[in-house]
């Protein structure tokens, strides 16, 4: 776990947040890889492959004291896997970067719960296997949290509750941005008040 005596001052951070294969770690590394433009045009970045990327369990060794642009991997379900049920993000000691920043923006990924079961179906099998055989003790851990996010997977109203909350915790710290991107196919807005629809339809609702 990362602390906020570990972390740079930051100018300007921007979070990648959303539930686990939603698409936060394949859009950060595309854009710190020149292979997103559109997501860099979108957040106004010249030069992407100069931004500084973390998150709360990682940060890079031989960390500068201070970075122009981070960029931020938030999984918004961290701690509610492991048990919890509202107000996670406030006891989420992991958010405690929010004070090494100048400025702060939200990148909220969204896809819809098809996609999410087949993407996590797939991923979980893999993370397991390799649970068993580098970390066998942590293996049951693992397992609670598979049932639990295959049941929230499965429940549309119940991930647009969480959205919503996150929505709400992200607002307390004035935004300089908050966009909401699906990453089913390319990246495309969703409206605030189109997450429910969208994250219970296999043909998502997208704002023009």
């Amino acid at each position: 776990m990362i602390s906020s005596s570990t972390v740079p001052r930051i100018r300007r951070l921007i979070f990648f947040a959303g539930p686990p294969c939603s698409g936060k770690t394949y859009a950060m590394r595309g854009l710190q890889g020149g292979r997103q433009p559109e997501l860099a045009a979108l957040l106004s970045i010249d030069n992407p492959e100069d931004c500084f990327g973390f998150s709360p369990g990682w940060i890079p060794p031989n960390c500068p004291e201070s970075v122009d642009v981070g960029l931020f991997h938030y999984d918004f379900l961290r701690t509610w896997k492991f048990g919890g049920n509202g107000g996670q993000f406030d006891s989420d000691k992991g958010l405690q970067v929010l004070g090494n920043c100048e400025e702060v923006e939200f990148v909220t990924l969204l896809t819809n719960t098809d996609e999410l079961r087949q993407r996590f179906s797939a991923r979980s099998i893999l993370k397991m296997i390799r649970q068993v055989v580098f970390k066998p003790a942590a293996l049951l851990n693992m397992m609670y949290c598979y049932v639990r996010l295959r049941k929230l997977y499965r429940r549309p109203d119940q991930l647009a509750d969480i959205y919503h909350d996150w929505v709400e915790f992200a607002s307390r710290y004035n935004p300089r941005s908050h966009y909401f991107v699906e990453t089913s196919g390319s990246y495309s807005a969703v409206n605030l008040e189109d997450i429910p629809a969208y994250l219970s339809e296999l043909s998502p609702v997208i704002s023009k």
